[in-house]
């Protein structure tokens, strides 16, 4: 940016034409093929984060040891640095002792040469005094003034001696904090020349100690770039076996099904046979009941013919009995041979209802075999329904476990493409989604489909109609940069307007968070229905939907598309979708570019990133 000398416009135009801000939001397509050849980049990454991780061991192993000599020679150098400072404080007693002592012998040494320098004048005054008074000796005003000198001098030469003695003394009193000063400072200058070496061999200390932590920090970050990159290598050459893991769960979801639903079947299949055995067993019920009605009437007739039989016997033993007391009654022989011939009926009828009465019996006693076996029938049958029930019941438990199964690898592959998509995006491998505000949207559109350069075009061409620019102006960057600006602010004024309703419809509520992204139907409807949308990707001005229809080729149109709208050239797929529409609707060049430009701008790669 400085070599660029704070171009601003400039160092924005090389930051959108480097190939990171041109990554594409969409991860690789052939993620899955791209296994084999992270598993061959695996095994040189592992290689490299062993060597990695031995330099990094060796890098702390010897910032530990820079360090423990760093502390070894901290260690040495505190005892000498507290010593250091017990000898300044000794050595600032002493400096302050001796300070103490020079300072009274310069006072008295001052006041001795006062005195001495006031002694000469008054021997002088004195002897000028004398000399007077030998020359006016009736002077008594001069006589008494000799007289006070001689007693002055007598004073000051008194004052003089007691001051010499005291110069002496404290001449002598000097030397001894004098003495104890040049030692305090002799070994304070000592320990001053040793912490000195000791600091220097801190310092020395320190410098390898820092270089060692530099390389430990570089080491350090290569490997955990390292680290980084073989985790995503692990993570690629993992895809494909969570893939066939996904396969295999989802081939034994869908094998478990078809158990469920075959069991289901044989269960529905099962509950029709116990429905049809119930009935069965109803129609057999009933042929019983029939059967054992028609059995319990022969019985009851049978029962009459043997009663009446039983009553017909007895009457007739007892006209026997009569006979055989009255042999010759022609009456009871009469009634003895109409009952016995009653007898003989009876005795038929009762063959017949017995005959009756076995037949009734045998039929009763097939419906009863036959409504046996259709109870035993009936029994197994819901036996095996049951049996049915239980396996349709362990077959939707697979299921359950096996859609579980299913939805757990899934899981455990979406997890492993969003974190290796999420790493590919902090490094700069992916571009991440962020979306345009409705702002950005809004001038974004108005530049790709050229309404804004119309706009600009048409707004220069009023101002230099209505505020003509001089030649001196027009040669004078300065002004020029004025004019655009100028420029530049109304066509923002006269466009504006526009940027209401693309909030309206892309942005959140008032007092919501406007960070968020989200889409809703009103957007959807809004791309798609806004006449203001349709007017401005139609051909006009040169703008890119005029340049798609005039390229010279289908793949040149690609180009002019995917430059203007997402800034970037198209991939060959692209490039090759592009190329069949228009070569496939030929006659409706026009339609077709206005449908490519608008379909570009209302893509998830124009709304994001862009």
């Amino acid at each position: 940016f400085a070599d660029m000398k704070f171009d601003v416009r400039g160092f924005l135009r090389e930051i959108a034409m480097s190939q990171v801000y041109q990554r594409s939001i969409d991860k690789p397509a052939n993620l899955y093929a791209m296994s084999s050849a992270a598993n061959t980049l695996l095994a040189h990454q592992d290689q490299q984060l062993r060597e990695l991780k031995e330099a990094m061991s060796e890098a702390i192993a010897t910032s530990e040891a820079a360090t423990d000599a760093w502390n070894s020679a901290q260690t040495a150098m505190r005892p000498v640095a507290a010593e250091l400072d017990k000898a300044r404080r000794g050595y600032d007693e002493a400096r302050k002792a001796l300070k103490t002592s020079e300072h009274m012998l310069v006072q008295k040494m001052s006041q001795l040469q006062v005195k001495q320098k006031a002694l000469l004048a008054v021997r002088q005054a004195a002897k000028s005094a004398n000399l007077a008074v030998e020359m006016l000796s009736d002077d008594a005003d001069l006589k008494n003034a000799a007289e006070l000198f001689a007693s002055r001098v007598v004073e000051l030469e008194q004052s003089v001696i007691e001051l010499t003695t005291i110069v002496e003394e404290q001449t002598t009193a000097v030397e001894t904090p004098r003495v104890e000063f040049a030692a305090k400072k002799e070994s304070l200058d000592e320990l001053f020349v040793q912490l000195s070496r000791l600091d220097a061999a801190l310092r020395a200390c320190e410098v390898i100690l820092l270089e060692k932590r530099r390389q430990m920090q570089q080491r350090g970050a290569a490997l955990a770039v390292a680290q980084r990159t073989a985790e995503k290598l692990r993570q690629i050459v993992r895809l494909p076996h969570l893939r066939d893991a996904l396969d295999a769960a989802r081939a034994r979801r869908t094998e478990v099904r078809t158990d469920s639903e075959a069991a289901q079947q044989q269960l529905i299949n099962q509950s029709d046979l116990v429905v049809q055995c119930e009935e069965q067993m109803t129609q057999l019920d009933e042929l019983l009941a029939e059967a054992g009605s028609v059995l319990q009437q022969a019985n009851g007739v049978y029962a009459k013919r043997v009663k009446s039989i039983t009553t017909l016997q007895t009457a007739v033993g007892a006209v026997e009995s009569a006979r055989e007391t009255l042999p010759g009654d022609s009456v009871l022989a009469e009634v003895s041979t109409k009952l016995n011939d009653r007898l003989r009926s009876f005795q038929s009828e009762l063959t017949l209802a017995q005959a009756v009465v076995d037949r009734a019996a045998e039929t009763f006693n097939k419906h009863k075999i036959r409504y046996n076996a259709g109870q035993l029938n009936l029994s197994k049958t819901v036996a095996t329904c049951e049996q049915k029930k239980q396996i349709l019941q362990m077959a939707e438990t697979a299921e359950e476990q096996a859609q579980a199964d299913l939805d757990a690898a899934e899981a455990v592959l979406s997890t492993a493409v969003i974190g290796l998509t999420m790493q590919w995006t902090s490094d700069f491998t992916t571009a991440s989604l962020k979306p345009l505000t409705p702002e950005q949207l809004c001038w974004s559109m108005l530049k790709v489909t050229g309404v804004y350069d119309k706009q600009w075009k048409a707004e220069s061409k009023s101002l230099a109609t209505e505020i003509p620019l001089s030649d001196e102006q027009q040669s004078d960057p300065q002004q020029i940069v004025v004019r655009n600006q100028q420029v530049e602010q109304k066509t923002y004024e006269a466009l504006n307007s526009h940027v209401s309703s693309f909030v309206q419809f892309y942005a959140a509520a008032a007092g919501q968070p406007q960070n968020d992204f989200f889409a809703t139907a009103d957007q959807a409807l809004f791309a798609a229905n806004s006449d203001v949308l349709n007017a401005w990707v139609a051909p006009h001005d040169g703008n890119v939907t005029e340049r798609i229809i005039k390229a010279d080729s289908p793949s040149a149109a690609a180009e002019e598309l995917y430059l203007a709208v997402l800034n970037r050239y198209p991939s060959d797929e692209e490039a090759s979708e592009v190329s069949k529409l228009l070569e496939s609707r030929d006659r409706e060049r026009e339609a077709v570019a206005k449908e490519l430009v608008w379909g570009l701008m209302t893509s998830i790669s124009f709304r994001f990133n862009h």
